[in-house]
């Protein structure tokens, strides 16, 4: 949890003026990334877009080597450019969300 403090002036007389800090506790948002595949789930924390489409692009990486897709798809031009372009990978991998063991889910949590 992050602290920030907001200060305020109080008073019209300039040489008289005070200066009272209001302290106040801002709640960190993570967001989170299931990956849902055959064999159990991968689960990945990331705090911006960029870092999703790079946490997608490994992804998918990781899976082409695996021998998830091969030339014969539909989608192999596509997946080509999503291995040097991460927002085309971030697509690649949200289009296939709904194939089996290719699941996406994304959440947001909070901290106290």
């Amino acid at each position: 949890m992050q602290r920030v403090s907001t200060p305020q002036i109080e008073g019209s007389n300039p040489s008289a003026r005070t200066i009272r800090f209001t302290h106040r506790n801002i709640m960190k948002q993570y967001n989170v990334v299931i990956f849902k595949e055959k064999h159990g789930q991968r689960v990945f924390v990331h705090e911006t877009d960029e870092e999703l489409h790079l946490i997608c692009q490994k992804v998918m990486k990781e899976r082409l080597r695996e021998g998830w897709y091969d030339e014969d798809d539909d989608d192999w031009d596509w997946l080509q450019e999503g291995l040097t372009d991460p927002k085309i990978a971030y697509r690649f991998m949200m289009q296939h969300s709904d194939y089996e063991y290719e699941g996406i889910e994304l959440l947001s949590a909070e901290t106290i």
